[in-house]
Order: structure tokens, then sequence, then C-alpha cells
């Protein structure tokens, strides 16, 4: 039962950042766009940005729920850090998607990639 938890919270995340993500692209930002270039340089650097980002979030969430004392404040909790993760899922779409594109694989993998990031971190 936890396990599936874990997934539907983890499509919830993944949807709500892909709606961010298409909003953007519809609104002309170019950094939603997955066409274009990474060479390794930009993707290294990227790549160790949006750990630390991921890292953030996950010293947030630790250091929420040490002062939580009721469950709706638990669960406000909850939101927040899942907010933040899914402002954090359409960068690393946009990452892996542009990269594995980069190596010939279609960019649906590193979407894929980006998923799988999403349920370790939820599940952690």
């Amino acid at each position: 039962m936890d396990l599936l938890y874990v997934v539907l919270r983890t499509l919830l995340i993944c949807t709500i950042g892909l709606l961010i993500a298409f909003q953007g692209r519809r609104m002309g930002l170019s950094i939603f766009n997955l066409t274009g270039r990474l060479n390794r340089l930009q993707f290294i650097i990227c790549f160790i940005a949006l750990m630390i980002l991921f890292h953030i979030v996950h010293y947030i969430d630790n250091m929420f729920l040490d002062f939580v004392v009721s469950l709706p404040a638990y669960w406000l909790t909850r939101v927040i850090v899942w907010l933040l993760l899914a402002t954090l899922f359409p960068l690393s779409c946009v990452l892996f998607g542009r990269r594995i594109h980069d190596i010939g694989f279609n960019a649906w993998a590193g979407i894929l990639w980006s998923v799988i990031m999403i349920f370790i971190n939820t599940y952690s």
C-alpha cells in the first residue's frame, strides 16, 4: 500500500510539473524547449545545480517535519514540498531530454528518467 501511495504521489507531482512546462512553452519561455544541444560541461554544471536544488528541497522537507505537531501542518508541509518538486521536474525533463537527445535517443527517455528521479526522491 505504501508503494501505491508513492507511485500516485509521483504521478501527481509529474503531472503538475508537465502542466508548468506546457504553460511555460505556451508563454514562449525557451528554457522549456526540448530542442537544442547540451555539451558535457553544460550538462555537468546544470546537473550539479539541479542536484543541489533537490538536496535543498529534501533539507526543507526534513526541517519542516521536525516542527510539525498537527495533522494539517503535516499535510501543508507535504503540499509545499510536492509543489517545490513539481517546479523542479520540468527543469529535470529539459536537462535530461536535451542530453539524451544529443546521444541519439528520443527525448521521452529523458522525461522517463526524470520521473524515475522524482519517484526515488519521494520514496526515500
